[in-house]
């Protein structure tokens, strides 16, 4: 019988040391060292198996990370740091042995020290940071004795107080945020809106709306219907009379007046194509409070108006790709998801408009107005299909955004997951022809991973 529970504490313990606790993350760093075994370093002069070795140490595959770091020359800090922090100093105290250079040995020390200081074994971390003194005593380079002989005599007076942040094997998840939509209806039109102004123009227009729409407000507070007409009449021009439209647009959404707010929008001039991208955007506004009213039949119809509005403007393809974009989202929003996906794809065929980035272009300089490119129109769809849980549209999105955009893959790898998708993170990296990109994808993935899973950060 105590042969039969010494076994079934052996297979428990064994059960134990082998249970994973990033799956994921472990598969994504064993294929990207598979991948990379004859790469020698990464585009960024990243080093695939220093960087493995790592990612291996911090989830506690010590076996892993030993094999990964028996690839590259470099002392293996977070591997003796694991060691530690998982329980196996003697393991660590085989690995410090055998480092033959006195600073390297210092440094050693010191961060064996620093492991057990976080995790609360402050005797424990006291003893090697007074070795690592002695080590650094013994240091031929005088500027590297001097200077590590003081970091060791620092680090024992700090050891004496409680560390700033605890260290421990259990990992501790971030929290999730699940965004929150407020409830109050945003500004009907986008206030800067869609013209290629130079940062001195756009700050001069933003003064000049500023002041009006004080004056606009102050003047609606007060119920001065005939002070909002006349400040309407004065505006200087075609854009800033639509934004005095807007506000009044605005009030009478927040107020659930929609038929009134339908007549105030359709008012807003068409004198140029980014009033008519204005006006575009202020349709939907109501089409949406329609939806939220429980009339889909004339939100339909504002939807389909602001649609050709915004397709009209062939100047400024950016303005009419985030307009489009708006309206799929609040149809997406209001349960419209056919025609949803008919606005995005709508988006979509302007954003082709654009032009790709040049590989060799610089920033422009500060005075300039902004450009915008192909890429920035696909990020932008990619995330507004996210939101409106249009899978098939951002898989797409997500693509053509990777090929056109500079550090593209990595933006859309990041994007997926931190919108809460993982697999589609997994099976877009998986996607990536190049396979030294495939692997720094999968590496920097399984990082990210690591991260949100609280993984220990050594």
């Amino acid at each position: 019988m105590r042969l039969f529970f010494l076994l079934v504490a052996a297979s428990l313990l064994c059960a134990a040391e082998n249970h994973d606790l990033y799956p994921t993350a472990h598969a994504l760093i064993h294929e990207a060292e598979a991948a990379s075994v004859h790469i020698a370093t990464f585009d960024d002069r990243s080093v695939p198996a220093e960087w493995a070795g790592h990612l291996y140490a911090r989830g506690g595959y010590l076996e892993e990370a030993e094999r990964a770091y028996a690839r590259t020359p470099s002392f293996p800090f977070a591997l003796l740091k694991a060691y530690v922090l998982y329980g196996r100093i003697p393991s660590a105290d085989e690995l410090l042995a055998r480092v033959s250079d006195s600073y390297k040995k210092a440094q050693a020390e010191l961060s064996v020290a620093d492991v057990l200081w976080r995790m609360g074994q402050t005797k424990k971390a006291s003893e090697y940071a007074k070795r690592a003194k002695q080590t650094a005593s013994i240091i031929a380079n005088t500027t590297e004795r001097i200077v590590l002989s003081k970091t060791a005599a620092e680090d024992l007076e700090y050891m004496a107080m409680p560390a700033p942040s605890a260290l421990s094997p259990v990992p501790t998840p971030l929290a999730a945020r699940s965004p929150e939509r407020s409830r109050v209806p945003g500004f009907p039109i986008t206030a800067d809106g869609f013209a290629d102004l130079t940062p001195t123009q756009r700050e001069e227009r933003a003064r000049s709306n500023s002041a009006m729409m004080e004056a606009l407000y102050g003047a609606i507070k007060s119920g001065d219907r005939e002070g909002v007409e006349q400040i309407r009449l004065k505006a200087s021009g075609p854009f800033e009379k639509t934004l005095a439209i807007a506000s009044i647009e605005h009030l009478l959404i927040q107020a659930h007046r929609p038929e009134e707010a339908e007549q105030v929008a359709s008012t807003i001039p068409e004198s140029d194509q980014e009033c008519v991208l204005a006006k575009a955007e202020a349709l939907a506004s109501v089409g949406a409070e329609w939806l939220r009213a429980g009339d889909s039949q004339r939100a339909n119809a504002l939807f389909a108006t602001a649609t050709k509005l915004a397709q009209l403007s062939n100047r400024l393809p950016i303005g009419a790709v985030v307009v489009l974009a708006s309206i799929g989202e609040a149809e997406s929003q209001g349960g419209l998801a056919a025609t949803a996906q008919e606005a995005l794809r709508s988006a979509e065929e302007v954003a082709r408009r654009l032009p790709s980035e040049p590989v060799d272009s610089v920033r422009l300089q500060r005075a300039a107005a902004t450009r915008h490119y192909r890429a920035e129109a696909y990020e932008h769809i990619f995330t507004t299909a996210l939101r409106a849980h249009d899978l098939a549209t951002a898989r797409r999105m997500a693509d053509m955004w990777g090929m056109e955009a500079r550090s593209g893959p990595e933006r859309v790898a990041q994007a997926w997951l931190m919108g809460g998708d993982p697999d589609e993170a997994i099976a877009f990296v998986h996607r990536q022809s190049s396979v030294a990109l495939r692997a720094k994808l999968e590496l920097w993935l399984a990082q990210r991973m690591l991260d949100q899973a609280g993984a220990p950060n050594i």
